[in-house]
This record gives structure tokens, sequence and C-alpha cells, in this order.
């Protein structure tokens, strides 16, 4: 008996072939080493660096998308909270949640290391600058590497942040180093939005505040003024280096909006862009929790500036 011989793939069927193959096994159904894009999805903890100790507890985020799964490369926001270094935490995200991603963006907040809640001078392994932007910096890094994974896009990440936070935040978007230490650029961030700290210069800013604010800064950096310099954001804005976008949120004493003030025209002087805006007599708690919920006084201005920052 003679049975029939199998039929062989012509030259242009065996390359069609092939391509299928090809394209099945890059497909998110059969990749192993690269989940689905997450769209719609939150994820809760995850952890930003290698670190194995206690440390790793607090070097955490929570990632937030878009509930429309239309794009696979969303702008993000990296959101810092604030808490004088000491306090906070990233699952205290009121309404802005709901609000950016209505607007489309991936949302990270981000948990750091944080100084503890008593300075005590004799604790010389405590957390202090500069670990707080160091924690941060490497989160940026994080979503950066993974930016694909998570449908962002890398080339539209706002920093946000709100009191110590804000602080951190404008360290990350003036001093190359801590971005550096990640093989990223300042130009990695597009803009950044600082919501009410006094710390664009430190030195200056404890020369004339209250005893109170001396021991929440002095818990967070140390006695040394020299240290408190290093840590200024007004001292690393350079001509000639690709500083982000800056909002500035400011408000209270003459004092503080004047070194708001100056730490723009700085950053103007340098050839960035920079906004201030005065939060009147909203508190240095409201100009935070009233931040997307309906009717918030500073919605507009946000909204409008997260558009610029937004576009392709």
């Amino acid at each position: 008996m003679h049975l029939p011989r199998p039929q062989r793939l012509a030259g242009p069927h065996i390359l069609a072939a092939a391509l299928l193959m090809v394209i099945w096994l890059a497909s998110p159904a059969t990749a192993q080493t690269e989940p689905s894009c997450p769209h719609t999805s939150t994820l809760k903890d995850l952890q930003y660096t290698q670190n194995k100790g206690p440390e790793a507890q607090e070097q955490r985020l929570d990632l937030y998308h878009p509930k429309d799964n239309s794009s696979a490369a969303w702008p993000l926001v990296v959101y810092v909270h604030g808490g004088g270094w000491k306090a906070g935490d990233k699952a205290r995200m009121g309404d802005k949640v709901s609000w950016l991603t209505q607007q489309g963006f991936v949302v990270a907040s981000v948990n750091y290391r944080l100084s503890p809640l008593k300075y005590k001078p004799e604790d010389a392994g405590a957390v202090r600058f500069p670990v707080h932007p160091q924690d941060v910096a490497a989160a940026l890094g994080w979503l950066h590497t993974h930016a694909r994974r998570y449908c962002i896009d890398p080339a539209r990440i706002v920093l946000m942040g709100h009191s110590a936070g804000a602080s951190i935040v404008s360290q990350l978007g003036t001093d190359p180093s801590y971005l550096a230490a990640h093989g990223l650029g300042l130009d990695a961030v597009r803009c950044v939005i600082s919501n009410d700290t006094g710390g664009y210069d430190i030195p200056r800013y404890l020369g004339h505040t209250t005893q109170m604010a001396r021991k929440l800064y002095t818990n967070a950096f140390g006695p040394d003024p020299q240290v408190w310099r290093k840590a200024s954001p007004q001292t690393h804005v350079k001509s000639g280096r690709p500083h982000p976008n800056f909002l500035i949120i400011t408000r209270g004493s003459r004092h503080r909006r004047t070194i708001a003030q100056d730490f723009a025209d700085a950053l103007q002087g340098a050839g960035a862009t920079a906004t201030v805006h005065n939060a009147g007599k909203l508190s240095h708690r409201e100009v935070n929790q009233t931040l997307g919920q309906p009717g918030g006084p500073l919605n507009t201005l946000f909204e409008g500036f997260l558009k610029s920052c937004a576009a392709p």
C-alpha cells in the first residue's frame, strides 16, 4: 500500500508560517518575561528597590491606571506625600487618584524611608537627608525601567509633591545627582508641581521661621548649615541644565512667599519655565486636601498645567 506523501511547504509559505510563529511568540498571551499591560488595574505595594532589609517595607509604591484602556502609553504623575519627612503614607491620596486618572494619567504614589518622629543628635543611624530624595529617585528610575510593562510614556513624567514631598520633587528637578544614580538626566522629568514648601533655600528659610519648623528641618537634615545648603533646590539651579517646567504653589508668610518667588526667578533666569501661584487664604493642609474634590479651588490651575505636561 502506498501512503500519500506529505505536502511540503513552498518557500513563501515557509516564510509566512515562520513570521506567524514569531508574532505568536511575541504576543502578550505567550510572552513569559513581559506580562500583559494592566490598563485598568490598581497595583499595590510594588517594591522599587532590590533591598531585602526592613527598609524595603518603606520603598514601595502604588500604581493606578485610567479605566479607559485606549492607550498603551499614558503620561505619569509620580506623587510624593508630605508629613515633615517623618510621617505620611502613599495610601492617603484623597480624591487625587480618580481626579488624575480621569485626566488620562497613570498615578504612582510613592513611599520613602522616613526620619524619626523625634530628633536625637546621638542617633547616627537615623534616616536623614539625602535618603528621602534618593528613595524617590530610585522609584522614578524603577518606573522608567518598567514603563512599557505598566503602559507609561517615559517622555511624559510629572513629579508632584506636597509639603515635604514638594521639597523632594523640587530637589529631583534641580539637582541632577539623584537621577544620575539611575542613569537618568533632569530631562527624564517633564514637569514638577511643588505644592507649598518653604524649603527651596533652607538656610534662608530657617533664619526667619518658627522654632517648630527649625526642629522639623533639623530632624530631617541634621544641624549642619552646609548640608542645608546642599539640600536646597535653589543651590542647584544652573543655566544650561534641562530643568523641567515648574508650577510652584505658595502661601503663608511674606518670608515664605518671597523664597518661593525667588526660586522661580532663579529657574527662569536659568532658562526654565516656572509659574508661581499664591494660594491666598488656603491653609497648608487645604492646598493638598482640596485637590481633586469637586470645585477644588486649585483644580483648574493644576489641570491646565498638567494638560501642557501631557502634550505629545
